[in-house]
């Protein structure tokens, strides 16, 4: 009798041990499942809409193992300003670098986006359309603020890029001065104008 009850409690004890690394195993999976991965991309989107106060619609997401993202139909709206419409969106992230903490980007690619940075990149105003982005980041270090770009290709783009450096002007010539080209990409020819 006695050893039936440690039996028992032996298992008790043994399932209370095992279920968080279950349960943790099972919302891992089902994270890899489409209808739990919109489900939880909308809630996302809508969470930070409300933080925010832009408007952030995702149509579609796919994640596949280990970190294969595709997302489809990418809308962030600030006001009655477009921040980026995207019709697909693809990122190829390696698993193992995320743990040393950064990230090994295998590939990046932006389709068919229209594109208006705003004031959100510091001295540096970027608006157009893009056809196709494409970039592999080996070395991103986040909590040193370190990105290396190892290869990026830009085709059927037509971009204005402003760029203003106000530390180095601002001691020289009272006022904001700035560099502005228009970049214009097609069939993987740039012309600059």
């Amino acid at each position: 009798m006695k050893k039936s009850i440690q039996h028992k409690v032996k298992k008790w004890v043994i399932g209370i041990f095992l279920s968080p690394f279950v349960l943790f195993l099972l919302l891992a999976v089902l994270l890899y499942l489409p209808p739990v991965q919109n489900f939880v991309v909308h809630r996302v989107a809508a969470s930070l809409s409300e933080s925010t106060g832009m408007n952030i619609s995702v149509s579609r997401v796919r994640l596949s193992f280990p970190l294969d993202l595709s997302v489809k139909g990418v809308e962030v709206i600030d006001g009655r300003d477009t921040l980026i419409s995207a019709s697909s969106l693809y990122l190829d992230v390696r698993l193992k670098p995320l743990f040393e903490g950064r990230a090994d980007i295998d590939g990046f690619s932006l389709y068919d986006a229209k594109v208006n940075s705003k004031h959100f990149i510091s001295n540096t105003y970027i608006r157009g359309k893009i056809g196709r982005l494409q970039a592999a980041a080996h070395g991103v270090e986040w909590t040193r603020g370190v990105v290396k770009l190892n290869q990026a290709s830009l085709d059927d783009a037509d971009l204005y890029v402003a760029l203003s450096d106000l530390n180095f002007f601002q001691s020289k010539v009272r006022g904001t001065r700035h560099a502005a080209f228009h970049a214009v990409a097609h069939r993987g020819r740039t012309s600059d104008h």
